[in-house]
């Protein structure tokens, strides 16, 4: 988990690298702190949840926040280039410590729960929202 941490804050810089010379003002040290605590309650049964409350709770609210929707993005949150946009991809772009394209990503999960049709909907769900960060990304960086 800890590397896994680690690469995905790696994978989060270098979004944040890409997107601000472009013009976009990423809060740096809040999006890598919580790219290095995002798993931080893993083992736990909604561990993106599990790990927001935990920081909360302990005074780290925007650490908490973008934590909280590492996993799932909101259906009423717009989608655009901030913080929790960045870990998200980042988070669906790394698997354990490897990077890897949403392609690769999505495809190996939807095969681990091919059995799980609600499962594999929510994977689906969150690969659309993982594509349009990127494609959004791909756009700012493209101009």
């Amino acid at each position: 988990v800890q590397n896994h941490c680690r690469t995905v804050a790696e994978k989060a810089l270098a979004l944040a690298d890409a997107v601000e010379k472009r013009g976009i003002k990423i809060h740096r040290e809040l999006l890598y702190r919580a790219a290095l605590l995002h798993d931080v309650c893993r083992t736990e049964k909604k561990h993106a949840e599990a790990g927001a409350k935990f920081l909360i709770q302990h005074g780290f609210y925007r650490i908490g926040e973008l934590i909280m929707i590492h996993m799932d993005w909101p259906e009423e949150r717009p989608v655009q280039i901030d913080e929790a946009a960045i870990l998200y991809l980042a988070d669906k772009l790394v698997s354990g410590n490897q990077d890897m394209t949403l392609e690769q990503r999505f495809l190996q999960k939807t095969e681990q729960y091919a059995g799980q049709p609600e499962t594999v909907e929510n994977i689906r769900r969150r690969y659309r929202t993982a594509f349009a960060i990127q494609e959004m990304i791909d756009e700012v960086c493209r101009k």
